[in-house]
């Protein structure tokens, strides 16, 4: 069964923090990343300056479907004012204590030190501090997913500075992983089977010319 997915009201586009949801697919280092189920992106929201108060209207504030679901941040293992978490879930919505949780700046290029073990509560995060202006089109810097087949959220930062933490849930998706296809079969089949009907061919043609020679 599909996994229901989740965006809050400031995450995407240019009036809000301009995030970009990349799937596994769409990942420029998806063939890094072989084995085991695929993790999709579930839930997606942002906190202004660490309130988990309802302010409808305040920009980047939390919306009160992931107050409620994530019990006003009790279900994190903590929340800051200015955070990029990641929680990775299986596929029975429970945390994955000790998965690995990438984060890493501009480009796909990992290395260990973006890797970090998440919590008894299946998460982790980094501080943010750069600067971006999403109403510009600009995007944030931070990159975070989880280690193996995952979707990706990109561009994570502070809008003109101010205190904006992101949550993204991670969940692994029972959806069956279609192999690639053969990506050079053969297509000559059975060789030897093309080769005597070809010869058959020939044969016939030269008794057809013997026969309309000799007429």
């Amino acid at each position: 069964m599909a996994l229901t997915q989740r965006i809050g009201t400031w995450i995407l586009g240019t009036g809000g923090l301009n995030l970009k949801l990349v799937k596994y697919e769409d990942r420029p280092d998806k063939d890094q990343w072989k084995d085991g189920p695929i993790y999709r992106i579930k839930d997606v929201f942002s906190v202004m300056a660490g309130s988990w108060e309802l302010t409808p209207g305040v920009k980047y504030s939390i919306d009160e479907w992931a107050r409620s679901e994530y019990w006003q941040g009790a279900k994190w293992s903590s929340t800051g004012d200015h955070n990029f978490h990641i929680m990775v879930l299986d596929a029975n919505s429970n945390p994955l204590m000790g998965k690995g949780i990438m984060f890493r700046q501009n480009d796909w290029q990992w290395e260990p030190k973006n890797v970090y073990q998440s919590s008894l509560k299946g998460d982790a995060d980094v501080y943010l501090f750069n600067s971006y202006a999403p109403m510009r089109g600009e995007l944030g810097s931070w990159i975070g997913t989880t280690v193996g087949k995952a979707d990706a959220l990109a561009g994570v930062d502070m809008p003109l500075n101010e205190h904006v933490t992101v949550f993204c849930v991670l969940q692994a998706s029972e959806e069956i992983d279609v192999p690639d296809p053969d990506p050079d079969p053969d297509p000559t089949g059975d060789l030897a089977g093309v080769v005597t009907a070809i010869n058959g061919l020939a044969a016939q043609v030269k008794r057809l010319a013997d026969h309309f020679g000799a007429a």
